[in-house]
Order: structure tokens, then C-alpha cells, then sequence
């Protein structure tokens, strides 16, 4: 064989394995074109209750505070909520930020004597139950964090004015007359404790189903409920005072704020001298 019969083969064969090359190469992307791309079941996931923004100590959280969240299961901690409806109507514990998750040991029930409420005082602060003795808390017009104004009428001794004295005969004898005046402003109810009769008066026993397992109480209906406390965040000074005035049988009525309402009313306690002074009261001899 000569030698450019060699260098003709040589080339013959470098073609043919080029395009066995080419051929082998485009069957195996068409296979793997052909071939269906697996999919992966999507991870299991669990629903979570977050709020929706930041949230302050002491808030009652509503509806438009939470909103549920699928998460990967295993992320949530023991306790995180899982239904709005356990949140909604409850008061936090801790300051709350936006998308963090509603822990149930972080929140308590507002219209319960609970030591939770204790969360929500200031360290210069104390807590006084007050009962509902006014109009304005019997007709459950009063509620948590309404802004009120502590109004009292009380019999008070006064001693004779000095010019008495000094035209008097005999001394005379304390005088008793009675005040009515702002006693405190701008009082924030922290909370209220509410008495739930059973409709018709009658206490009835829980009810059960049929496996014998106890049904959960439905929520009362207002006409149910009867608000016959009101907790207050007081300075202890003031709530020495509040005792006081309620020790000595002064008439408390309550009255209600605008809740952006922060000014500080000048007012002059009210007396029978007041009244014959503004109206004009005095006969003229």
C-alpha cells in the first residue's frame, strides 16, 4: 500500500468517527430531552397566626391585627396559633413586631382577674378594682381602654371662716356642706371583670355530646353579661384616695372621654354657694 493510500484511509476513518461522534452525541440529547423532569412533592407545611404589624404591649388584638401564614412544618414553636379565632379579642403580654408569630402564653384574657393583667402596669403603678356603682357602668357604656373622668359628690365638714370667729359670741360648730368635683382625670380602664348569668336565671349544667365528653360553653350574648368591676392602673397615691373617698360614702359617677382627649380641665368644685352665685339665687330684702 502506498503511502498516500494510507494518509486516504487515515482520513476516511478520522471522518467516520467524527460523525459516529456527532451521530452518538445527538441521540443522547434527544434522550435526555425525552426524558420527563421529575417533580417534588411540595414540603409539608402548617398554618400559623402572625400579626400583621407591630403591636404594643397590653393591645387587644382584632381581626385586622393577625392574618394566617403556611409555614414549613416544624418551624413554629410550641404554643403559636394556628386560627385567628383564638387571638382575636385577646390582650398581648409582650410588644409584638410586624409578621412575628401569636404565641398563646403571650396573651391574656382582658375581661378576667387574671395576674397576666400585671403584665400591663407600669413599674410605678398598681392595679385597684373599683365596683360599678355610676349609671354610665350599668348600662355597660364603660369598657377597656376607654378614657374617663372621676366625678364624686361628698359630705365634708368645714370650719367657720376666721371673721365668724371674731363676731361670734359662742364658737360656732363645723358646718357640713357638700362638694361635688373632678376628683381624677384622664383614667385609662386597664380592664373590667363581667358576671355571666345563664339566660332565664337558671344555671344549667354543661352540656355533653353523645360520647359523654363535655360541649365548650358558647360565648354569652350580651344581655348575659353583666360588668360589675372595673380595674384601674392608678398611682398608689391615687388609689389611697379613690379608697378613701369610696370608705367615706362619696356618690361616684363616671364620665366619658374622647379617647384622643388628654387636656386637663380647670374646674372649681361645685357647691349650694356656687349654685345661689352663678343663678342668681339671693332674695333681696
Amino acid at each position: 500500500m502506498s503511502r498516500r493510500t494510507g494518509i486516504i484511509l487515515a482520513l476516511v476513518g478520522i471522518a467516520l468517527a467524527l460523525i459516529g461522534g456527532i451521530f452518538v452525541g445527538s441521540l443522547f440529547r434527544r434522550s435526555l430531552s425525552a426524558a420527563p423532569t421529575p417533580t417534588l412533592p411540595p414540603p409539608p407545611t402548617e398554618l400559623v397566626v402572625v400579626v400583621t404589624h407591630d403591636i404594643p404591649l397590653g393591645s387587644v388584638l382584632s381581626d385586622v391585627d393577625l392574618k394566617e401564614l403556611e409555614v414549613p412544618l416544624g418551624i413554629a414553636p410550641r404554643g403559636a396559633l394556628t386560627q385567628i379565632s383564638e387571638a382575636v379579642g385577646r390582650m398581648t403580654k409582650v410588644d409584638m413586631v410586624g409578621g412575628e408569630m401569636v404565641m398563646g402564653q403571650h396573651l391574656a384574657d382582658p375581661t378576667n382577674i387574671h395576674r397576666d393583667l400585671a403584665f400591663v402596669l407600669e413599674e410605678d403603678e398598681i392595679l385597684m378594682a373599683f365596683p360599678v356603682v355610676d349609671l354610665m357602668g350599668q348600662l355597660e357604656m364603660l369598657g377597656r381602654g376607654d378614657k374617663v373622668d372621676i366625678l364624686i359628690t361628698i359630705e365634708q365638714e368645714v370650719q367657720p371662716a376666721p371673721e365668724e370667729l371674731t363676731l361670734s359670741v359662742e364658737t360656732p360648730e363645723p358646718e357640713s356642706k357638700t362638694f361635688t368635683l373632678d376628683a381624677m382625670q384622664r383614667v385609662i380602664i386597664t380592664a373590667t371583670v363581667v358576671e355571666i348569668s345563664a339566660q332565664g336565671g337558671n344555671q344549667q349544667a354543661p352540656a355533653v355530646n353523645q360520647e359523654g365528653t363535655p360541649v365548650p360553653t358558647p360565648t354569652p350574648s350580651p344581655q348575659e353579661k353583666n360588668t360589675v368591676a372595673l380595674l384601674l392602673a392608678l398611682d398608689p397615691q391615687d388609689a389611697l384616695v379613690l379608697k378613701h373617698l369610696k370608705d367615706t360614702n362619696a356618690i361616684f359617677d363616671f364620665v366619658l372621654r374622647n379617647p384622643v382627649s388628654n387636656q386637663l380641665f380647670e374646674l372649681e368644685p361645685v357647691t349650694s354657694d356656687y349654685i345661689i352665685d352663678r343663678y342668681g339665687l339671693e332674695l333681696e330684702e
